[in-house]
C-alpha cells in the first residue's frame, strides 16, 4: 500500500508538471499571437521545452566538441576568405578566425590580444567564442534545436546568413517574413509559433541548398563534401527529439494520466 501511495503521488506530480508546462506554453503562444495578430493570423500555437541553453549542459558541451572536431587545429590556407584577417600566416585556430579573435577576445577576458595569444587558445576559450555567436543570433529566444542550428550556421557563414536561412525556412512554411538577415520581432515571433520539428527540417534543407550552390563553383567545389559531412554530423546529433512540441507534450500527459489511473486501482 505504501509503495502504491508513493507511485500515485509521483504520477500526480508528473501530471501536474506537464499541465503547468502546457498552460505556460499556451499563455506564451497567446501573447505572441496577440502581438502579431494584425499580420500573422494563421499562426498555430506550438509548445516546446526550454528557451535558453545552459552552457554547463551536456547538449552544449557536445556541441562545442562537435565544433572542435570539425574545425581541426590551425589554418593558413590563402584561398580561405579568413586569410584576409592575417595575410601570409595562420588566420584560423580551432575555427576562430584572427578577425573574430581581435574583435571579441578582450570582452571575453582573453588577453593580450595578440597573434601569439591567438595561437594558444584552449578548447574552453574556443567555447566562449562559440557562445558569443549563440548570443549574436539571440539563441536564448529560440528553442534549443533552432538555437543550435542558428549558432552552427553563424559560426561557419556569419550571423546574417544564419538568420536568412531561418527566414527562408519560415517562408517555405508559409510564414512570409522578410529575408533581410535581420533578427526582428517578426522573424522571432514566426519562429516561436512554427512547428519546431518542421522548422528545423526546413532550416537544414535550405542550408544544404546554400552549400551546394556555393560548392558548385570551382573555387569551393573541393570543400563541398566536407561541408555536407559536417551538416549530416550535426543533424545526426542534434535533431529534435520525440518529445519536442505539442505532440510530445500530449504523449507525456497521456502517459502520466494512464499511470495515475492504473495506480489508483
Amino acid at each position: 500500500m505504501e509503495r502504491k501511495a508513493i507511485g500515485t503521488t509521483l504520477a500526480i506530480r508528473l501530471y501536474s508538471l506537464i499541465l503547468l508546462t502546457i498552460v505556460a506554453g499556451l499563455t506564451d503562444s497567446a501573447t505572441q499571437t496577440s502581438a502579431y495578430a494584425g499580420e500573422r493570423r494563421d499562426f498555430t500555437p506550438i509548445i516546446y521545452f526550454g528557451k535558453m541553453i545552459n552552457t554547463n549542459s551536456n547538449t552544449w558541451k557536445a556541441y562545442v566538441q562537435h565544433v572542435l572536431k570539425w574545425e581541426g587545429k590551425t589554418s593558413s590556407n590563402q584561398q580561405d576568405s579568413a586569410s584576409a584577417c592575417y595575410p601570409g600566416g595562420i588566420h584560423t585556430n580551432k575555427g576562430v578566425t584572427y578577425c573574430t579573435f581581435t574583435k571579441y577576445a578582450s570582452s571575453l577576458g582573453i588577453t593580450p590580444v595578440s597573434h601569439d595569444r591567438f595561437l594558444k587558445l584552449s578548447d574552453d576559450e574556443v567555447g566562449l567564442f562559440i557562445y558569443r555567436f549563440y548570443k549574436l543570433v539571440s539563441g536564448d529566444k529560440f528553442s534549443k534545436d533552432i538555437a543550435l542550428s542558428l549558432t552552427e550556421v553563424a559560426w561557419l557563414s556569419g550571423p546574417s546568413t544564419a538568420i536568412k536561412t531561418l527566414q527562408k525556412a519560415l517562408n517555405a512554411m508559409g510564414r512570409e517574413v522578410a529575408v533581410d538577415g535581420k533578427l526582428g520581432p517578426q522573424t522571432i515571433g514566426a519562429a516561436k509559433l512554427a512547428n519546431q520539428k518542421t522548422l528545423y527540417e526546413e532550416f537544414w534543407k535550405e542550408r544544404e541548398r546554400w552549400l551546394r550552390a556555393l560548392g558548385s563553383s570551382s573555387r569551393y567545389s573541393r570543400w563541398l563534401n566536407g561541408w555536407l559531412n559536417r551538416l549530416n554530423s550535426f543533424t545526426g546529433k542534434f535533431s529534435p527529439g520525440l518529445f519536442t512540441g505539442i505532440i510530445g507534450t500530449a504523449i507525456l500527459a497521456t502517459g502520466a494520466f494512464f499511470l495515475y489511473k492504473r495506480l489508483r486501482k
